[in-house]
């Protein structure tokens, strides 16, 4: 027969259970008092430690007397760093199609149910491959707002493919240095980068001290990524300060050039053509803060 539960926590018409449920070992007793019980507790149940109760309330507690919310799933004795399935949602269609999507709606009571507010969906994108996607609500249309790839990387506002996803987003430090052929030693360096997919933006600060040996043919900066390796391209590098640099121009144009990591540095001349700054210009001990953006295939 069915089981309901009155406002008073009885279950109509059963006081004790015995014999087995479909999906639970056993229910050994309804725990609660017979007569005017405010909560049901349901014990024995073997894959909840402390049973099932549903309170007076309509709250439904797992694992906890003491229900705070509509439904509270209370896990005990997991060790730190270990994973525990509190919710498993099966969907059994065993067909190999793509795009089979099962998920959590957010839905309002009052309004058309067939408004679903807010989704979070596990979308089969192939074999074993899954995406996550978010979709919320405007005016009486669902959209895609969010999409984190199986393949890795994220997309927005309904894009699929994976030429658009955002796949990398970092902060972090290096080390930038002058390589000019000479034997140099530093003092002060310091280098911040912030890489969003595939640019690069870079500021850094290296003071001079002093140098030994023979002079190269360029002066470069080191960089923390190696630049797309499509050889020889200009482009704006803004010279924050330089002290002790000797040059005809205002450095303003540097290229990535033989080496994908390191950035040449151009200066700009009354002609409006760029030359290369040759080390005979960079300081034995001095000074230069940079600010660059360049394109990365790292």
């Amino acid at each position: 027969m069915p089981i309901s539960l009155n406002g008073d926590g009885i279950i109509s018409g059963v006081t004790t259970f015995t014999t087995a449920v479909t999906g639970v070992t056993t229910f050994t007793t309804v725990n609660a008092t017979q007569s005017n019980a405010t909560n049901l507790s349901i014990s024995g149940i073997a894959t909840a430690t402390g049973g099932i109760r549903v309170s007076s309330g309509s709250s439904i507690g797992i694992g906890t007397a003491n229900p705070r919310a509509p439904q509270e799933i209370y896990i005990t004795g997991a060790a730190n760093g270990s994973t525990t399935d509190a919710i498993i949602i099966d969907n059994d269609n065993s067909n190999s199609n793509d795009n089979l999507a099962t998920g959590i709606v957010w839905k309002r009571k009052g309004n058309s149910s067939t408004y679903n507010y807010s989704r979070i969906d596990s979308v089969r994108t192939g074999t074993h491959d899954t995406d996550i996607v978010f979709s919320t609500n405007y005016g009486t249309t669902l959209y895609e707002e969010l999409r984190i790839k199986s393949n890795g990387g994220i997309t927005f506002n309904g894009d699929t493919a994976a030429a658009n996803a955002l796949d990398d987003y970092e902060e972090g430090n290096w080390t930038p240095a002058i390589t000019d052929g000479y034997t140099r030693t530093y003092g002060n360096r310091y280098g911040k980068y912030v890489k969003i997919g595939s640019y690069v933006y870079v500021f850094g600060q290296i003071n001079l001290s002093t140098r030994s040996g023979s002079p190269g043919s360029y002066g470069y900066i080191t960089l923390p990524f190696a630049a797309n390796g499509m050889g020889q391209i200009q482009q704006p590098l803004s010279i924050c300060q330089t002290y002790g640099f000797t040059h005809t121009s205002v450095i303003t144009v540097a290229a990535q050039w033989d080496a994908p990591t390191e950035l040449r540095i151009y200066e700009t001349t009354t002609n409006a053509n760029s030359n290369y700054l040759s080390p005979s210009g960079i300081p034995a001990s001095g000074e230069i803060g940079f600010y660059y953006v360049f394109y990365t295939t790292s």
